[in-house]
């Protein structure tokens, strides 16, 4: 029922694979009807098993549910009744389902990317393992574990569970163990630099592979051999019976001929018998053919008799039926013409009640078209103020030149918006006094920051409008004071929202999730803070991202965040990609599905190193594509994208 931990080697070379190049889990799908049924009749089965004090039963059943939960990629829901299948085994002391039902879970949390829930749960698996006392199952969680925390980085502490469940496969002479110990020592010892080290294991790893592919072949032979002594034997077999089957044919042809002479003479004697009685039968068929043909005359005239009978009913009835249906006839029609008259009497009334419901409709229409020409006036009045209050696009070219920004507003106004400043490292009073005196564009010197933010507010067209404006201005108000690291901007923005939308009295949830970046001109660092949105980067033709803090900016859920900050070594060109989850949410395509962070990533690996303005044309024409016809805009689309080389950030 469960997945062995043994068989997961494929499983962890593709996650380690996914996790290094920042890849997410796959879209959900849709649960099938019979797939329903099946987990409506399991929950039955587990509830009533469990009311009846039999819990390994309900377990069993709770865990079919969610194996059909994780078949469809619900992996929360499949999770939570892993657990509760868990809760059962740990009171029972059933420690190999408990330990099968953590390597699941381990499994489902790598998927999701929580890298660190999977790693408690493999520790949790290598632990009751242990208890458990089975030295293959053993071996086998170690080597889960190993895996998790080489995808970690954790090279040391993988090395240490992978000597372990060597010296278990090495004593019990696993092959297949040892191939997965080889396997992950060389990877490791590649990933920490000590390549000797690495290609001792690989060739162990080669020469245990090499070995199982020559066992496999010789008992391949073997059988073979054994197979082809037993066709010789059925051979022989075969050969005996034929011959005596040929043997028996000619008896059996010898006794035939004899039976027909016997036959032949047998019939003359009887055709002279059948001549005699011949003559006789036809004396006496004559005889009866004669009675028969008198029986036959007189139930002919029976006959004629009783068809001119039913004539004579059938004329009387018929007359009977034409005359009845007139009568039914005139009655219908004298109650259908007075149906008539009374429907249109009631229609004339209703076309009357219809005509002035009509004129009442006409007039409201009349004024909610006026008003809604009222409220579009206005919003596109609002749409100018948030437009005078976003910076030009074009003085985003002037400090980076090779940049864009994608911005598609789902209607008149947007609740993403994009944001950008240079801020100088050492604090400056005259800023602060001199807050409401616009900026003006002037070069990046060496003691200079470049601030860079794609945020993503609550909500869209004029609510989602109403918060973009309270996030630009107390982003302004925060840098103005001096703050420029990404994170301490976060925490500031976090505290500012829940001030300005007083969430600490009322039931205001409302906020914003965004992406900050800080060029670091004189160290030649991209630093980096996030709220639910990452950065995604380019370099040297490979992807990587950095992962945000699942923490959103406002509301009341934590009122004291502290978010990580991250840095980037610009050491060669770098291409850098922030942005609102609106590109990738968007249904559309020939399944009507979401456009997905991996197919986005893919599309800016493919295009990156094309012209920036060129790039932005590209992003816009796929989702444009994407969307096609048969779909609508279901959010705002902010897509910010910038390149920084060694020598742009070199200043003069």
């Amino acid at each position: 029922m469960f997945k062995s931990g043994c068989k997961l080697y494929k499983i962890f070379v593709f996650i380690i694979i996914f996790y290094t190049n920042g890849l997410f889990a796959q879209e959900i799908n849709q649960i099938s009807g019979d797939d329903h049924s099946k987990i409506n009749k399991f929950l039955e089965i587990a509830e009533t098993a469990i009311s009846q004090g039999n819990h390994t039963v309900g377990a069993t059943n709770f865990n079919k549910v969610a194996f059909i939960y994780w078949k469809y990629n619900y992996y929360r829901e499949a999770v939570d009744y892993f657990l509760k299948s868990s809760v059962i085994y740990q009171k029972s002391n059933d420690y190999i389902n408990l330990k099968n039902i953590y390597t699941n879970i381990g499994v489902i949390y790598t998927d999701l990317q929580e890298i660190e829930l999977s790693e408690e749960y493999f520790r949790k698996s290598v632990e009751l393992a242990r208890t458990i006392g089975k030295q293959e199952e053993l071996a086998s969680s170690l080597i889960d574990l190993a895996y998790i925390l080489s995808a970690m980085s954790k090279f040391d502490e993988s090395n240490q569970k992978l000597e372990e469940a060597y010296k278990i496969a090495e004593q019990i002479g696993n092959n297949q163990l040892l191939l997965n110990v080889y396997g992950l020592f060389a990877e490791n010892y590649r990933n920490m630099n000590m390549y000797d080290k690495s290609s001792e294991y690989k060739d162990k790893y080669d020469r245990v592979q090499q070995f199982a592919q020559a066992q496999t072949m010789r008992e391949e032979f073997e059988e073979e051999k054994v197979e082809s002594m037993a066709e010789i034997q059925r051979q022989k077999l075969a050969k005996k019976v034929k011959e005596d089957s040929l043997k028996l044919q000619q008896i059996q042809l010898a006794f035939t001929q004899d039976s027909l002479k016997f036959a032949e003479r047998l019939s003359k004697q009887r055709a002279a018998q059948i001549d005699v009685l011949q003559l006789d039968s036809a004396n006496k068929a004559l005889v009866i053919e004669q009675k028969e043909a008198k029986q036959r005359e007189q139930e002919a005239l029976i006959k004629e008799q009783q068809a001119i009978e039913r004539n004579q009913k059938f004329v009387i009835y018929g007359t009977a039926a034409v005359l009845v249906l007139a009568l039914i006839a005139a009655i219908s029609f004298l109650f259908r013409f007075r149906d008539k008259k009374r429907a249109n009497k009631i229609l004339a009334e209703q076309n009357r009640e219809i005509e002035e419901k009509s004129h009442e409709l006409s007039a409201a229409l009349t004024k909610i078209q006026k008003q809604n020409k009222q409220i579009t006036k206005s919003i596109n009045y609002a749409k100018g103020i948030q437009g005078a209050m976003l910076p030009d696009p074009k003085e985003f070219n002037k400090y980076i030149p090779d940049s864009f920004i994608f911005f598609k507003p789902r209607d008149i106004v947007s609740g993403d918006f994009y944001w950008f400043r240079k801020a100088q490292k050492k604090f400056d009073l005259q800023r602060i006094f001199n807050v409401s005196k616009k900026e003006e564009f002037s070069p990046l010197k060496e003691d200079d920051y470049f601030l860079i933010s794609a945020v993503d507010c609550t909500g869209h067209g004029v609510p989602g409008a109403f918060m973009s404006m309270i996030g630009y201005n107390l982003l302004d108000d925060i840098t103005d004071k001096g703050i420029s690291r990404p994170d301490l901007i976060l925490e500031q923005l976090h505290k500012g929202v829940q001030v300005a939308l007083k969430q600490d009295v009322t039931d205001n949830k409302d906020g914003m999730d965004l992406a900050m970046c800080q060029v670091d001109i004189a160290n030649k660092k991209l630093n980096y803070a996030g709220a639910k949105n990452p950065l995604v980067y380019i370099k040297n033709g490979e992807i990587e991202q950095l992962q945000a803090d699942k923490i959103p900016i406002g509301g009341t859920l934590v009122n004291d965040p502290r978010f990580t900050l991250q840095e980037i070594d610009i050491d060669t060109d770098t291409y850098c990609y922030i942005f609102s989850d609106g590109f990738v949410d968007q249904f559309g395509g020939p399944k009507g599905r979401k456009y997905m962070a991996k197919k986005f990533r893919n599309l800016l690996l493919e295009i990156h190193d094309r012209p920036m303005e060129e790039q932005r044309e590209i992003l816009e024409l796929t989702i444009d594509t994407w969307m096609g016809d048969s779909y609508a805009q279901i959010d705002d689309i902010l897509v910010m994208g910038f390149k920084l080389t060694p020598e742009l950030l070199t200043v003069k």
